[in-house]
């Protein structure tokens, strides 16, 4: 059948389950309890982060049980049967291991000499490639199924290496620059969960938790919405996930926002 040019504008999507996000940040920050309010979101476990969540969450042991997931939700979708509003891929950092010894596994089979035993020993970027190639098959597959994904990982520290911010750390989420590039391209929006001092709307300063959704020299944050910066998540995650619902419903979609982050004081590395 040809290809039919639309002949209306497509609308874009206001609900807050067909938002595609990465979050990140460090270890009991609250990532997974934050990703635990949306509407009947199902968790693909790679580490145990819901345990004490009451949530749908499934555990695939490797990439191919991960693949048996998806295969069994894309036959829900079809039936018409699929019971979750939102996934999870909790997280990211792990999921890339499994699809790594996936990767490497099946070029291993058609290895008639020494067995390869990194994704680097495939040579000149060809294993990074397959790998960042086969996350995005099935990332893509997932979200054709009307429901949006968010995506865990965890956070790190590097030395910033510009002029203007030698000797400064900038916190990233713990993945390769390649993966992060990647999945920039695939997500609505990245934000990162962290812990900060704000003046709050009654005028008292609190330490609370905030997600940052815009670029900055101290973090990774952004994304082709302009929610507010910094959403204040309070004391829960009930909390949490009702302030970013109001500032993803709120927001101007389609217009990023040209202004940056009000940072914080940047912490200079300690020799």
């Amino acid at each position: 059948m040809p290809i039919q040019l639309p002949t209306e504008k497509q609308k874009t999507p206001k609900e807050v389950t067909r938002s595609t996000i990465l979050l990140y940040g460090h270890p009991k920050i609250g990532k997974s309890s934050f990703f635990a309010q949306f509407p009947d979101p199902l968790f693909i476990c790679t580490e145990r982060g819901v345990d004490y969540q009451e949530v749908f969450a499934v555990y695939p042991k490797d990439w191919n049980e991960v693949l048996e997931v998806c295969a069994a939700l894309a036959n829900q979708f079809k039936a018409g049967t699929l019971p979750y509003k939102y996934l999870v891929i909790d997280t990211l950092d792990n999921a890339y291991t499994m699809c790594a010894d996936y990767i490497v596994a099946k070029a291993n089979v058609k290895q008639t000499g020494s067995k390869f035993d990194d994704p680097a020993d495939l040579g000149w970027g060809k294993g990074f490639r397959a790998i960042v190639s086969e996350m995005l098959r099935v990332f893509n597959k997932l979200q054709a199924m009307d429901m949006g994904i968010g995506f865990i990982a965890h956070a790190k520290e590097i030395v910033a290496d510009s002029e203007t911010q030698s000797g400064f750390t900038r916190i990233v989420p713990k993945l390769s620059e390649g993966v992060s590039g990647a999945l920039a391209g695939f997500v609505n929006v990245i934000m990162i969960y962290r812990v900060e001092t704000v003046k709050m709307e009654d005028g008292k300063v609190k330490t609370v938790r905030v997600l940052r959704t815009r670029p900055s020299t101290e973090y990774i944050a952004g994304g082709r919405l302009a929610l507010k910066d910094p959403i204040v998540c309070g004391d829960s995650p009930e909390e949490a996930f009702k302030a970013f619902k109001q500032a993803y419903e709120e927001a101007d979609l389609g217009r990023v926002s040209a202004k940056l982050a009000v940072e914080p004081k940047q912490r200079k590395r300690s020799e």
